[in-house]
């Protein structure tokens, strides 16, 4: 999981006025490894950054694209709370994991957590 947190890092950082081909081969190293752990939470981390990474560079021209992005997921996270009789985290995360179990699991873990403290 901690790899995968690091893709953003390396592709901006790291391949700060790199070559393409470095830039990109460096930022592959990290989603592979980050592929390696066969993990949900990994892999959505790092196609979630790489999805900031593209949007970032294709409208890099536009001053307001944050803003735009926020603007857009608070339409899309509104949109999802009042057609659904689930919350948004909660589809999200029922979607995106490997594997049923571990999703009622952590969604135990998310619910109950709060209530031991």
């Amino acid at each position: 999981m901690f790899v995968a947190g690091a893709l953003a890092l390396v592709h901006l950082v790291l391949g700060y006025k790199k070559s393409f081909l470095r830039r990109n081969l460096m930022t592959g190293t990290v989603a592979v490894a980050a592929s390696l752990s066969l993990s949900a939470g990994p892999l959505m981390a790092v196609v979630a950054q790489g999805l900031l990474l593209s949007w970032n560079s294709l409208l890099q021209d536009i001053k307001a694209r944050w803003k735009i992005l926020i603007g857009l997921l608070v339409v899309i996270v509104f949109s999802v709370e009042i057609a659904s009789n689930r919350s948004f985290v909660t589809i999200v995360s029922g979607y995106l994991t490997f594997d049923d179990q571990s999703y009622w699991f952590r969604l135990l873990i998310w619910t109950m957590g709060p209530r031991q403290s």
